[in-house]
């Protein structure tokens, strides 16, 4: 595929992008890339560096498997994907891998946005959450959050203050507090 070069006061654009970006044709060979890309895969995979034409050999099998059956339909598309680490185990990154489909070249336009610190900090909330419903749920205590407002919607609450009434820890969050506690209660 013959490209041409977007320049700007003597600035090669492609490879100024902010983000890693190829292009690639239907069935996962890189036509072209940008610096970002190149450096990221030659730190991964060494063997590449020559010439890449490759055939997502950069990522794990499922992600390889995922890309390549987007990439068939020939339509926009966004995928999460994970790489392979240099020697070919899967290590804690993450991409989101967005491409657009430019027919009148018969490839895709695709940028690469690591997300790996993003799913890091959403893990450890994740893990943080899990540890304070332990803890609440194992106090010998009746615990609710409602958010402030018109409604007071239930925000949270432990197993112990769902059962009093009736209800359990997933069902009763999005609850105003006179669903919870009923109509009369929520008067008084």
């Amino acid at each position: 595929m013959q490209t041409q070069t977007l320049t700007t006061n003597g600035i090669n654009l492609w490879d100024a992008l902010p983000t890693m970006a190829v292009m690639l044709a239907a069935d996962g060979r890189v036509l072209r890339s940008n610096r970002a890309f190149t450096q990221y895969l030659t730190r991964r995979v060494p063997a590449l560096t020559e010439r890449i034409d490759h055939r997502c050999q950069w990522l794990t099998n499922e992600s390889c498997q995922a890309l390549l059956d987007a990439l068939a339909r020939c339509e926009k598309f966004r995928l999460s994907l994970s790489p392979l680490s240099v020697s070919n185990q899967p290590i804690p990154e993450s991409f989101e891998f967005e491409a657009q489909w430019l027919p009148q070249a018969s490839c895709y336009s695709c940028v690469l946005h690591d997300v790996s610190q993003e799913r890091h900090t959403a893990a450890k909330l994740q893990a943080q959450a899990e540890l304070f419903r332990l803890l609440a749920n194992n106090v010998p205590a009746l615990i609710a959050y409602y958010a402030a407002g018109e409604n007071y919607t239930c925000q949270f609450a432990n197993s112990q203050y769902a059962r009093t009434f009736g209800l359990d820890e997933s069902s009763i969050i999005g609850r105003t507090f006179a669903e919870v506690i009923g109509e009369e209660a929520a008067a008084q």
